[in-house]
């Protein structure tokens, strides 16, 4: 019996022994497989520092052109004073401000995208570094796994050596993108002050010329008003009534012109006003304040204000130009001359207070 159960237990272990053997050589060493490739070489990361270092240039290049702008453009509010501005000037400063308004956003965009980029590549870093610390903790015994091992080991350290000077480099870029951002906002501030002062004079130089024209219109009106004054008080006690009536309405015709030319003026200063705020409004709402809200608020009423008088005065017109047309008699023909005369006066005043109120 005991020949026998040795023997038996002799074979048991050798089993096992094999078992144990096999199981090891057919275990593949840990992580070997599943590291790819990397995408970045020296040649990519060597570009992305010279494209860092024309950045850089960019960037002084803007301060450059943003320090000269700013010395030159108090001279240019200035020369303002002594130039005509026209509405070509008015649209090339609009386009100098869109212009810088698009370089800004882009310069935003292209920080922001890069920020991503960056925060991609972070994650990619930390998967590098996290599968070098599996290889370098296991433990091979196999001679030709070791040495794929290994290779792979310094295939990583070299991957995560280009991603550092890769994430180095993009950082840098990241701060070289804030520092043109704060160029650019101020080179911004610049065109919206530049355009604000050639709008302004461009509306101030336009405002002068009206009131000009319309200051000569109005002396204009009141000398006829004079002369026509003379005329009446010159008018022999024979006259007629119906001269007489002709004359009285004919200056009342023109001092009501002489007023209606200075109507103009301030309608149409206050619909320019309205117009403004609305772009305004419509471009950029969040530039709106109380203040503008409450300069709407009192030109629409001077507005409405204005309006009420024309038609009290187109009104009484009006019932001037009735009485005047139930005038009958017995009228020669030139006190019927007379009266055509003075009821055409009206017409055609009360046709130009019309226009007015519809404009």
């Amino acid at each position: 019996m005991k020949p026998k159960s040795f023997n038996y237990l002799f074979f048991l272990i050798s089993v096992c022994l094999l078992l144990s053997v096999s199981a090891h050589a057919e275990q593949p060493p840990p992580s070997t497989t599943s590291t790819p490739a990397t995408t970045l070489s020296p040649a990519i990361v060597t570009e992305r520092d010279r494209l860092l270092q024309a950045e850089r240039d960019t960037v002084k290049q803007q301060q450059a052109q943003l320090s000269s702008q700013s010395q030159r453009l108090n001279e240019q509010i200035m020369e303002l004073n002594n130039t005509t501005v026209t509405e070509a000037n008015l649209q090339q400063a609009s386009f100098d401000k869109q212009s810088a308004q698009l370089e800004l956003d882009k310069a935003r965009v292209d920080q922001q995208n890069l920020s991503t980029l960056l925060k991609e590549q972070r994650g990619t870093l930390r998967e590098r570094q996290q599968r070098l610390e599996g290889l370098q903790a296991s433990q091979i015994n196999n001679a030709d796994d070791a040495v794929v091992v290994q290779d792979r080991i310094v295939q990583l350290q070299t991957d995560i050596q280009l991603l550092e000077r890769f994430l180095t480099i993009d950082q840098a870029r990241i701060d070289n993108f804030q520092l043109l951002i704060d160029i650019l906002e101020k080179k911004l501030a610049l065109a919206n002050r530049w355009e604000t002062a050639v709008t302004e004079t461009y509306q101030l130089q336009r405002k002068q010329t009206l009131e000009s024209r319309i200051q000569q219109e109005r002396q204009n009106y009141f000398d006829q008003a004079t002369a026509l004054r003379q005329e009446l008080n010159q008018l022999s006690e024979t006259a007629s009534e119906t001269q007489r009536q002709l004359l009285e309405t004919q200056i009342q015709a023109a001092e009501y012109r002489a007023q209606l030319v200075a109507d103009e003026l301030k309608i149409n200063f206050m619909q320019e006003s309205l117009q403004r705020l609305k772009t305004l409004l419509e471009q950029m709402p969040d530039r709106i304040t109380e203040s503008h809200q409450r300069e709407a608020i009192q030109l629409k009423q001077e507005l409405s204000e204005l309006t009420i008088a024309l038609s009290n005065r187109m009104a009484v017109l009006q019932q001037q130009s009735l009485v005047s047309k139930q005038q009958t008699g017995n009228l020669d023909k030139l006190d019927a001359r007379h009266l055509q005369q003075e009821q055409k006066v009206l017409a055609d005043l009360i046709k130009d207070l019309q226009q007015q109120l519809i404009r």
